[in-house]
């Protein structure tokens, strides 16, 4: 989609376009009708309180100078001013301090038992597995069917990996396919560079990220994933905190369990996903299809259950395999 800039409109222009609702759109793109929509919703307004909403909203600073408009995107000003998405932000960015701090000092100071290593090892593949066959390929893309025991033990593995409810997961990849590289749809396109799609876009509510669940009508109706979306804060508590340290308990040493298995444990997960979302649309080979920017990284795939052959994903997008 073409973002249709708003080009050197003096402010009498700028009121007359508001008034009209009409002047600003000259193609019927979809990113240029949301800001003709703006400006049709504003019509009963007054002038100046019209342009307050629009400098509020968009975040220019003076409303009342002409220069604002020139040569200014609105859609992309308003991605830019997106607002700070506080508890994810706070999250990402602790837990790898956390873990790059703690988990050295732990490992200096204690010894930990082969069982501890045995349940870090353990909880990485289930999550790991559970967001690639759970989340990703039976959820997002319907790859195969599951019975319900095996698709609420990935459901309770993927909320241990703490990506998000499987609404959120599901609608915003199912979005990703769709609009794949495009910088105001994608949410996490590779366009806007690497800390973006890795992580840069979870911590800041920007528009594309804020799904409706519209795509996702096939997990709405399913009451178990309801539960899940609703509770969700909950569920994370319960499986990596609660059911942690009770195996931690089970074996005798909870704070080296809650340490490698909970928290350096969820930090690899999270990067390793990420990296598909980054370094998988910027490294590696487009064997199959070079009409966007996914890639084929062996070595990530190693890492990820297969989920590395991302070029082979996103031309094949409904197999199971890799991805």
């Amino acid at each position: 989609m073409i973002a249709k800039k708003v080009i050197g409109l003096p402010l009498k222009g700028l009121r007359l376009a508001m008034k009209s609702g009409d002047t600003l759109i000259q193609n019927a793109g979809t990113q240029a009708l949301r800001v003709k929509t703006w400006f049709d919703n504003n019509k009963s307004n007054t002038n100046t309180a019209a342009e307050t909403q629009f400098a509020a909203t968009s975040g220019y600073k003076n409303a009342n100078s002409a220069a604002n408009y020139e040569g200014v995107d609105p859609l992309e000003l308003e991605f830019q001013k997106s607002p700070i998405n506080l508890v994810p932000a706070i999250f990402l960015i602790a837990t790898p301090i956390a873990a790059a701090v703690i988990t050295p000092w732990y490992l200096l100071t204690h010894e930990v038992s082969a069982p501890v290593w045995g349940v870090f090892g353990a909880f990485m593949v289930w999550t790991g597995i559970s967001i690639t066959a759970g989340y990703h390929r039976l959820l997002s893309h319907r790859a195969y069917k599951a019975h319900p025991v095996v698709k609420n033990f990935l459901l309770l593995g993927s909320t241990l990996a703490v990506q998000g409810s499987a609404f959120d997961w599901v609608s915003g990849h199912r979005t990703h396919h769709r609009h794949v590289d495009d910088r105001m749809e994608d949410p996490y396109s590779a366009q806007r560079g690497f800390f973006f799609s890795h992580i840069g876009w979870m911590l800041r509510n920007y528009p594309s990220g804020r799904f409706d669940y519209k795509n996702i009508p096939d997990l709405t109706k399913d009451k178990v994933l309801q539960i899940q979306h609703k509770y969700y804060g909950l569920w994370v508590l319960a499986t990596n905190v609660a059911m942690v340290a009770a195996v931690g308990w089970l074996i005798g040493d909870v704070w080296g369990t809650l340490v490698l298995a909970g928290l350096l444990r969820l930090v690899l997960t999270h990067h390793f996903t990420f990296f598909i979302n980054s370094l998988c649309h910027m490294f590696g080979t487009r064997p199959y299809t070079d009409t966007n920017s996914a890639r084929d990284n062996f070595f990530l795939a190693i890492f990820t259950w297969g989920e590395g052959y991302h070029n082979y994903h996103h031309f094949f997008q409904y197999d199971y395999r890799n991805g």
